[in-house]
């Protein structure tokens, strides 16, 4: 019976979720500010610099960590799991970079207060610059798929298994939609994006490290609960292919908490304006 629940409850909120992401892209102020916070972001050369660092960074470490190369030249057999095994550790990084600058970069140039004037609802520029910020995270996971199609093409016999990367590649997005909920919510309260990027990796990597297998390994009870509560763990499932509803829940649960955090902020500052 609270199996039933959760599942219904997992289907009742992706529903929703969905229906906003949806309802986001077919409005036309959403989708302005969408498109300006894209246009800004590749106007200039953060994006650019961050997408190739991130892509350098889990290239060079993968080859630098897995012994032999990208894969075992004794057995010809491709394998990405160490790749992926620190990808919610990399979007750490990635996520506050580009999400930094999303509401501090509004008050430090003086438009915040401009903006929160318009005659739009605050949820439509939460929802259009929370889209922007995920379009670029989710673009800069998907540029990775080069690593496991060279890995494949190596392989003298057994290739990769696709639809485990395919699973690696979904828990991937879910991670880093979470993750950009969260640092758009943290830049909503700072106007010095160096600060916000600090304050999400700090916040971002704590709650990756909670999921560690070895932290608090005296403490069982405290140790699971940690990591009911970290993406880090969370990931694991999902990359293997076990969709449990609870993980789909927790995934949404958590951009939905971002993003009513972030609306909150806004809204509040706006009735101060």
């Amino acid at each position: 019976m609270g199996e039933f629940i959760i599942r219904s409850c997992v289907i009742l909120f992706l529903a929703g979720f969905l229906g906003l992401i949806l309802f986001g892209l077919m409005n036309r102020v959403v989708r302005a500010v969408m498109v300006r916070e894209l246009r800004n972001s590749f106007d200039s050369p953060i994006a650019y610099v961050f997408i190739i660092l991130f892509l350098l960074a889990t290239g060079v470490m993968y080859a630098w960590v897995v012994k032999g190369g990208m894969f075992s030249k004794a057995l010809g057999v491709a394998q990405v799991d160490t790749f992926f095994q620190w990808m919610p550790l990399y979007l750490c990084l990635v996520a506050p970079a580009v999400t930094m600058r999303v509401w501090a970069e509004e008050k430090r140039t003086g438009t915040y207060e401009v903006l929160l004037t318009l005659p739009v609802r605050d949820t439509e520029v939460v929802l259009g610059k929370y889209l922007a910020a995920a379009a670029l995270v989710t673009l800069a996971i998907l540029l990775t798929l080069s690593t496991p199609l060279i890995v494949d093409s190596l392989a003298d016999s057994a290739g990769l298994d696709w639809a485990e990367v395919t699973g690696y590649y979904a828990g991937s997005v879910l991670v880093g939609l979470m993750y950009v909920a969260v640092g758009a919510f943290v830049s909503s309260i700072t106007r010095d994006q160096i600060i916000a990027f600090l304050v999400s990796l700090v916040l971002l990597a704590a709650l990756w490290a909670l999921g560690l297998p070895d932290l608090l390994n005296e403490w069982p009870r405290l140790s699971e609960f940690f990591r009911a509560i970290s993406p880090g763990a969370r990931f694991e499932n999902v990359a293997q292919g076990v969709l449990d509803s609870r993980d789909m829940l927790y995934f949404f649960s958590a951009t939905a908490l971002g993003l009513v955090l972030n609306l909150f902020t806004v809204s509040a500052r706006k009735w101060r304006i």
